[in-house]
C-alpha cells in the first residue's frame, strides 16, 4: 500500500501526495492515484501526456485490473501553468463520459 492509514478527504491532501511522490516535473505529465474503500491511496500510475496517449479504454482497464474503488486523475504542466488547454479539457470530458 502506498499510503498505509492516510485517508485523501480534500483535494490538497491529492496535491500533496502527487507532489511528494513526483517531485518537482519537467514535463508533462497525466497521473493517477488508486483508492481503496477507505479513501486510502494503493497506486500511483504515471504516463506521459499526449492526447494520442490518454485514452479512455486504457485508463479504464487500468483502474479494472487494479480492482479499486475510486481513482483521482492528475495532469502536471512542467510550466507550472494553471490554465486547461483545449486538448486538457477533450481528456477531462472524455474520461469523465461528458463525450
Amino acid at each position: 500500500m502506498l499510503y498505509k492509514q492516510r485517508r485523501v478527504r480534500t483535494p490538497q491532501e491529492s496535491c500533496e501526495i502527487f507532489t511528494g511522490y513526483l517531485g518537482e516535473v519537467y514535463r508533462e505529465y497525466f497521473v493517477i492515484m488508486f483508492l481503496d474503500t477507505n479513501k486510502q491511496p494503493t497506486n500511483v500510475h504515471i504516463g506521459s501526456l499526449d492526447t494520442s496517449l490518454v485514452h479512455t479504454r486504457e485508463v479504464m482497464k487500468t483502474v479494472i485490473l487494479s480492482n479499486v474503488a475510486s481513482i483521482i486523475c492528475c495532469h502536471l504542466q512542467s510550466c507550472g501553468g494553471t490554465a486547461p488547454s483545449s486538448e486538457d479539457i477533450d481528456v477531462k470530458e472524455r474520461l469523465a463520459g461528458d463525450r
